[in-house]
């Protein structure tokens, strides 16, 4: 997997899951044999510094999947142990 740069004022960088060369297995299933969305959702990105939108907290917790709905964004936050310290703010 090799970046390439796109050019602008924000720095992207866009990755090839298909190898060159050999195989990638996830959970030991070929890159090749599966859609890319579907790969997509198998995968996190973990960034090294901490980023919080000015926005609601439900906007930030939906970050990682944009299409959760409000039930899901309430378990999430149940499931960081943040439920009970945001309840009773508007998320």
């Amino acid at each position: 997997m090799f970046p390439s740069p796109f050019p602008s004022k924000r720095k992207k960088t866009r990755f090839s899951f298909l190898p060159q060369s050999g195989s990638v297995l996830v959970d030991g299933q070929d890159v090749r044999s599966v859609t890319q969305s579907s790969l997509r959702r198998l995968i996190g990105v973990v960034p090294q510094d901490t980023v919080l939108f000015n926005d609601t907290i439900a906007y930030n917790i939906r970050y990682g999947r944009t299409e959760a709905q409000p039930g899901e964004v309430e378990a999430a936050a149940a499931h960081a142990d943040i439920h009970q310290r945001i309840q009773g703010q508007w998320i």
